[in-house]
């Protein structure tokens, strides 16, 4: 007799999991802005607080930074924007080059009457914030960088990219036919073996895929160095800046070198390292990451 598989010990756990709906405060705000000719999709904390812009990383949305929107809207008016091709944004149409993602994000910043802010963003999100402190420096108090990349993503062949594409795609229909518990359960493959994300973290995250449109991909995987070109434009940004990296050995987008070109380039910065963390650093050390934004955004 063969034996039988040992049931995955999450299954149990992210299929009692609530929807995404039940985990949006009621009193929270969402709608669209037309912005640099496109329609972006945002939530807002709301209030009259210090307003904080939350930009997100590549095939997610604004609401995967649901745990943090929670932790810091008592002190923050948080504003979570869809990216294009992104969450319910418009598709991205023409391209994801970081100067039509600033814009993209400054044309937002006029339709929601936000004339300063501070800008949080993840991986591709801070790539994107460090365009926008550069090109529109009176917009911005400060910046921080959750794991910008400092190396261009790595392709494989077009044999294997066709192949693993297609079994994306795959993945990503049945996500979408599927009832939410059933859901939970099977984007459990979109996760390393044995870790597990919080509620917050993970059902956002899941919706986000089934929302992604897979042409962004195509757009984005034309040029592999498409989110590196942040780093020049470090010298240009007079805020305070806080760069966060992850370990390159856990996958953080990180390198030595990289770091040293940023730290000897920018004006006003501070590097924090998480080295338990892996390129998600917010998921990876929860505690620690939001131990460092929240001690950073009272300074300011």
């Amino acid at each position: 007799m063969h034996p039988q598989p040992t049931p995955d010990p999450r299954l149990s756990v992210v299929q009692a999991y609530r929807p995404l709906a039940a985990l949006v405060p009621p009193d929270w705000q969402a709608g669209d802005v037309a912005a640099n000719g496109t329609r972006l999709h945002y939530h807002r904390t709301g209030g009259t607080r210090p307003p904080v812009v939350l930009l997100h990383g590549f095939q997610e949305m604004g609401l995967c930074w649901l745990p943090i929107m929670q932790a810091l809207a008592p002190e923050y008016d948080l504003i979570a924007l869809d990216a294009r091709g992104h969450g319910s944004s418009a598709p991205a149409a023409q391209g994801m080059a970081l100067e039509q993602l600033a814009a993209d994000m400054l044309g937002a910043l006029d339709e929601l009457q936000l004339a300063q802010v501070v800008l949080l963003g993840r991986s591709m999100g801070a790539a994107t914030a460090v365009q926008i402190a550069a090109t529109a420096p009176t917009r911005v108090r400060a910046i921080l960088l959750e794991d910008p990349p400092m190396r261009p993503m790595p392709l494989p062949d077009d044999a294997s990219y066709a192949a693993w594409f297609q079994s994306y795609l795959r993945l990503l229909d049945s996500l979408r036919a599927q009832p939410h518990h059933q859901r939970m359960a099977t984007a459990l493959h979109l996760l390393p073996p044995s870790v597990l994300w919080s509620e917050a973290d993970y059902v956002p995250y899941v919706a986000a895929q089934i929302q992604f449109n897979p042409a962004t991909l195509t757009h984005a995987t034309t040029d592999p160095a498409i989110f590196v070109r942040w780093m020049p434009q470090i010298s240009r940004v007079a805020c305070p800046l806080l760069l966060m990296t992850g370990n390159p050995q856990r996958g953080g987008a990180s390198s030595a070198e990289g770091i040293a070109a940023v730290q000897a380039a920018w004006q006003h910065g501070t590097h924090v390292a998480f080295a338990e963390a892996g390129h998600l650093i917010s998921r990876d050390a929860p505690t620690a990451y939001l131990a460092t934004i929240t001690r950073y955004l009272r300074q300011m």
